[in-house]
């Protein structure tokens, strides 16, 4: 099934500098994609602009507006056939970021590829997120984000999740601009609440996953603490390729044994939302290749 690109949402969430938000909405004109405007501005200021403006009762969280995005691609459940209706996939793209030429194209040709090959992808990155793709079915698969984690650190959280899924957050390298944080610098009374609530959302975090950001410890949240005991019995027991965990092989070429794996997932290994550090002297490769090479490793 060919998807048609009208049939694709962009969300452009919205808090302040109308001026950078009307580049990013026009950069996505020649996408053929609907574009919706989510404003989160404390006057509703977008009210009698032109095009799709969604205005919430009250101004959202990024993880508010993330699962509100999430609740409009998913759809409605229909009661007599109980078949989601959905967007399969939706792209997200921040209010001062701008895509480049036809990036927006082919942003959604490359979501539209996977989808049809059934590939199990959660995310597709531009410059990081400033434009990604984002797989419905994924996202509703691990829950939708965290609303606990407002505004920073909410991403990590999510893409970790997806990870511990078994969906690939793939880098695209397409072209966009992005001047980030220009929300903030423009709202410095938002900046202090954000900024003040930062130790809160870190501890909070550190106890969800057991470390700092990039050097989680658990594949659960809270160690399982919180969890069905018949599900953290179940995941407990699999070995990681079948918790869709891959061992990493390292750029260095070093494949990681279950044994050291399971030291290196549980015991905080990771060094970034990409990949893996093999711990070889003096090694500086962290980017794991795919389940081929795994499988072999495994059987050999």
């Amino acid at each position: 099934m060919s998807l048609t690109r009208a049939t694709i949402p962009v969300f452009v969430p919205f808090v302040n500098r109308p001026d950078l938000l009307e580049k990013a909405i026009r950069s996505t004109w020649h996408g053929g994609v609907e574009t919706t405007v989510i404003d989160n501005s404390d006057g509703g200021e977008l009210a009698d602009s032109a095009g799709i403006v969604y205005t919430p009762p009250v101004p959202l969280t990024f993880a508010q507006t993330q699962n509100y995005m999430l609740k409009q691609a998913i759809g409605e459940e229909n009661a007599r056939t109980s078949v989601w209706i959905k967007h399969p996939f939706y792209l997200f793209m921040h209010s001062d970021a701008e895509a480049v030429g036809d990036t927006v194209q082919r942003l959604v040709a490359m979501a539209n590829a996977f989808t049809i090959q059934k590939r199990k992808w959660g995310v597709i990155f531009t410059a990081y997120d400033a434009l990604a793709a984002f797989n419905t079915e994924a996202f509703r698969a691990v829950g939708g984000w965290d609303p606990m984690l407002e505004w920073y650190h909410s991403d990590i959280d999510t893409y970790y999740r997806l990870r511990l899924a078994g969906y690939e957050l793939i880098e695209s390298g397409l072209p966009v601009k992005h001047e980030p944080s220009q929300t903030l610098k423009a709202d410095p009374l938002l900046k202090l609440k954000i900024d003040l609530m930062a130790p809160c959302r870190s501890e909070y975090y550190r106890r969800k996953w057991g470390g700092e950001a990039h050097h989680e410890r658990f594949i659960l949240p809270f160690n399982g603490a919180f969890t069905d005991k018949s599900k953290r019995k179940a995941v407990e027991s699999m070995n990681p390729i079948e918790q869709k965990i891959a061992p990493p092989i390292c750029a260095c070429g070093k494949v990681m044994s279950q044994k050291d794996w399971q030291t290196l997932a549980l015991g905080g290994g990771l060094r970034d939302q990409r990949g893996f550090a093999c711990d070889t002297d003096g090694c500086e490769g962290n980017f794991p290749q795919r389940w081929k090479k795994i499988i072999e490793e495994a059987n050999a």
